[in-house]
């Protein structure tokens, strides 16, 4: 509120009685409160008169006690506001610290995890897939498709890098040690640009190895390439409402969730390596801001079958094993996406 507002402004007004035309009536006289304050003063020096002394300086005292209660009380408020917000403030930062040092135990528990696994191991030839549950079913289709002597590792997720560290530290504590390691990422759903961002970041990170390649799945998980083998599954059944309202909803939460890892990963490596794609820094950044969601959204249903969440489409029908399928099928049945995929593994291993 502007205090100099006249609408603002504090009054005083009195009444006296209207000697000059009527006794009987009384004059109400308006005055600022700022007015009022230096007219008693003004009065309190020129007047003699003990008892109006006494009566002028306790209207002047009154002023002053309403200007400092009205001072204290914007400073009470304004005390009260800072300690909320400080109290917020407080509040996010015990839950960073906790979200940090879960974070922090989870690493250390998959490094020493990681560790013992490769322990007495020093494989030549590694395929890092994503997730855990996928291992035995990566060995089983990197056999299928001829390309042998591979060692299948899982990364945990996309940020976690806790494979090429350990295999760093045994390249240092074996001479001549050197790994080629090639490493999967689910899509997630990335578009294409988001995609060639984070290849060229992450295949560059590690440039100790002889040979290192990251390359994102044509499909948003392992599950897809699956679903894209039973013609039960096509996207006017993905966008019947009962279905299309959880799908969309998973896809959003994992969405929102890479978003945010994205941009820390741009954040933190970008600087390392300008110049690897056509973006500037503040291009690539503005590829995973929030705000993409809803464009990522729009790419992934129009191919939902191959974009959506695999994991969750496959529940649409009971007792659909992905990885008996994707097992046992011929090579010849399995989805062109994923041969073209193997394919590129496979030349990446043997040339």
């Amino acid at each position: 509120m502007n205090e100099n507002d006249d609408r603002n402004r504090i009054y005083r007004v009195s009444y006296e009685i209207d000697k000059k035309n009527n006794k009987n009536r009384y004059l109400s006289k308006v005055y600022s409160l700022g007015d009022y304050y230096e007219g008693l003063f003004a009065k309190l020096e020129s007047s003699d008169n003990t008892v109006q002394r006494a009566e002028l300086e306790r209207d002047i005292w009154g002023i002053n006690l309403q200007n400092i209660s009205k001072l204290l009380g914007t400073q009470f408020n304004k005390i009260i506001g800072a300690r909320h917000i400080s109290e917020q403030q407080l509040s996010f930062l015990k839950d960073e610290l906790i979200f940090q040092k879960t974070e922090h135990d989870k690493t250390l528990t998959i490094l020493d995890a990681t560790e013992k696994k490769l322990d007495t191991l020093y494989p030549d030839k590694i395929f890092i897939c994503e997730d855990e549950k996928g291992i035995e079913l990566w060995r089983e289709l990197l056999e299928k498709f001829e390309i042998k002597d591979v060692t299948v590792f899982s990364s945990y997720g996309c940020t976690i890098d806790d494979v090429e560290k350990v295999l760093l530290h045994k390249m240092k504590e074996k001479n001549g040690y050197s790994p080629i390691i090639y490493r999967e990422l689910d899509r997630d759903g990335f578009m294409q640009n988001q995609i060639d961002i984070i290849e060229h970041i992450k295949s560059n990170k590690f440039k100790q190895f002889k040979k290192y390649k990251v390359k994102f799945l044509p499909v948003n998980e392992i599950e897809n390439f699956a679903v894209l083998m039973d013609t039960f599954f096509d996207n006017e059944l993905l966008k019947k409402f009962e279905n299309y309202s959880v799908l969309v909803e998973k896809f959003r939460a994992t969405v929102d969730a890479n978003l945010i890892v994205a941009m820390k990963l741009c954040t933190k490596d970008i600087p390392n390596y300008k110049g690897i794609t056509n973006y500037t820094v503040d291009k690539q950044k503005d590829e995973f801001k929030p705000k993409k969601a809803v464009e990522m959204k729009q790419t992934a249903e129009k191919d939902m079958v191959r974009l959506y969440p695999g994991k969750d489409i496959k529940k649409l029908k009971s007792n659909f094993n992905v990885d008996k399928l994707l097992r046992e099928s011929d090579l010849t049945a399995l989805p062109n996406e994923l041969t073209d995929y193997l394919s590129d593994v496979k030349t990446f291993f043997e040339n």
